[in-house]
């Protein structure tokens, strides 16, 4: 399974979302978890917005 959360401060206030939560076939390998970023991002057109990326290296 592939979730991708978001995090922000708005209005002074922390606040977390998720963004996606999808099954994820096969290897979990960079390029694949690259594409489903990649997808998210543009879905909800926050490619801009987004100053950090971490992952747990699962």
């Amino acid at each position: 399974v592939f979730w991708f959360p978001a995090h922000a401060i708005i209005d002074g206030n922390f606040k977390s979302y998720v963004l996606s939560f999808v099954p994820l076939w096969g290897s979990h390998s960079g390029s694949l978890v690259l594409q489903k970023y990649e997808e998210i991002i543009n879905e909800f057109g926050i490619k801009n917005k987004v100053i950090r990326i971490v992952t747990d290296s699962a």
